[in-house]
């Protein structure tokens, strides 16, 4: 980051020259708007310490000289007692912010930070809108995947706010999202993601719905949660069915009046967001066992949309794989035409109980090693078990290796909740709530 002093008392310039340096910024020094505007010609400095005296003229003069050549550079104005209405007038003209002096070096520190987490706010947003407005393609010969599209394109141009998409994981839910979100009025804000089964517990709230400086002891500053920074745009909750029943509760109260508090916050913030969350379990089955509340489940699922498994839809499977082999080309370089028909065959009787992610994955590893025109059967290594429905139990889903994890580490642990959890390397109560979901008992161990 780099910061421009620019003010003509020299102890106070390389005061706090030193002062940020220390806190390891690139720090230019200036003490009149000539040598300035060719500094900031030269480096493009992202702050600016501007003190509104200069020798040459005004602090004034310069912001309106760099706002319309350097937009995006944070000036923090400088003035003396009693000219107030000097930096007021600074910022009315696009000024960040002003301090008046004297000013204690932890007040210039602090300001200074608090535009570096703007800059870096912006970049993130503008990053988040440039890849938003990539195109996405998915693949939909089948019926089936015909209707999901319907769907989701008739609640894009819907004003519709909350969306459920259920299916099993590697279905595409991410991608209906994503497809949801361009195809709606807010494709040129924000699309936020946020997988809660890889968010730690005790930091998802604050991921969501972001704090306030002090609310915790590691909370140094305050920081806007994903709910804030998706204003006029979409956030996009996977495995929703990870939340804990206290934070469903303030997810509830958001959707319903559209407000929420920074965590160890007073304020109530408003905020317009499409909410779309998504679930590769059966909510339904939660709410019965107390698990998801049911409110919650009412609301989230005004609008469903059920993305069928890869095996109900094997229309899709062959287009899938040939445009899976287009994307490997183009990134390894490669020129494979297609599949011999014996390779064609394997993957239509092939169950793919991993869905679209099972078939990419097994595309791109053939691709990485094949060095001839057609994918051959025996280039795709396919698990021959895994063909026929009737030998699924050969082979543990997911859900089977979670099931076994646990009941390892309670056997070892001699049903020790509290050493199971430190074993499985997660909280006590995650553990307490995946006993209940799988119905494990200490007589089954």
């Amino acid at each position: 980051m780099k910061i421009l002093i620019v003010d003509d008392e020299n102890l106070f310039r390389i005061s706090i020259a030193k002062l940020l340096r220390n806190e390891s910024y690139n720090v230019f020094e200036s003490s009149t708007i000539k040598e300035a505007k060719e500094i900031i010609i030269k480096e493009e400095p992202d702050i600016v310490l501007l003190d509104v005296n200069l020798p040459d003229g005004t602090g004034i003069d310069l912001l309106e000289w760099a706002i319309s050549g350097y937009p995006d550079i944070l000036f923090i104005m400088l003035t003396a007692y009693g000219k107030i209405k000097d930096a007021i007038n600074c910022v009315k003209k696009g000024a960040f912010n002003y301090l008046e002096k004297p000013i204690e070096a932890e007040e210039i520190l602090i300001n200074v930070k608090k535009a570096e987490e703007h800059i870096i706010l912006k970049n993130e947003l503008l990053m988040y809108k440039k890849r938003d407005k990539e195109d996405i393609e998915i693949i939909a010969s089948s019926n089936k995947m015909q209707e999901v599209l319907r769907l989701a394109h008739t609640v894009a141009t819907s004003e519709a706010r909350t969306i459920l998409l259920q299916g099993e994981s590697g279905t595409g839910k991410d991608l209906i999202a994503k497809y949801i979100h361009l195809h709606s009025r807010r494709r040129d804000n924000p699309f936020l993601v946020l997988n809660c089964a890889a968010v730690p517990e005790n930091l998802l709230e604050s991921e969501i719905f972001g704090y306030e400086k002090g609310a915790f002891t590691d909370a140094k500053t305050q920081k806007k949660g994903l709910l804030e920074l998706a204003n006029d745009g979409t956030l996009f909750l996977d495995e929703i069915g990870e939340l804990k029943i206290n934070l469903q509760a303030k997810v509830l109260r958001f959707l319903e009046d559209g407000v929420f508090k920074r965590l160890g916050g007073l304020r109530d913030i408003q905020t317009d967001v499409m909410f779309i969350s998504a679930t590769n379990r059966d909510l339904k089955k939660e709410v019965e066992e107390k698990l998801f509340r049911e409110d919650l489940y009412y609301r989230i699922s005004i609008f469903p949309i059920y993305i069928p498994p890869l095996r109900e839809r094997k229309e899709d499977i062959l287009p899938l794989a040939k445009h899976f082999i287009n994307l490997y080309n183009k990134k390894f370089n490669k020129k494979v035409l297609g599949l011999t028909k014996e390779a064609e065959i394997s993957l239509l009787e092939y169950e793919w109980y991993g869905n679209v992610r099972e078939i990419r994955n097994v595309i791109e590893r053939t691709m990485i090693l094949i060095n001839k025109e057609y994918i051959d059967l025996e280039d795709l290594n396919l698990d021959k078990d895994k063909k026929s429905e009737a030998k699924r139990e050969d082979y543990y889903s997911l859900e089977d290796m979670e099931i076994k994890l646990i009941k390892n580490a309670l056997k070892y642990t001699n049903y020790n909740v509290s050493k199971a959890a430190r074993v499985l390397k997660i909280t006590r109560d995650k553990l307490r709530y995946k006993i209940k979901k799988y119905k494990i008992n200490k007589e089954e161990i």
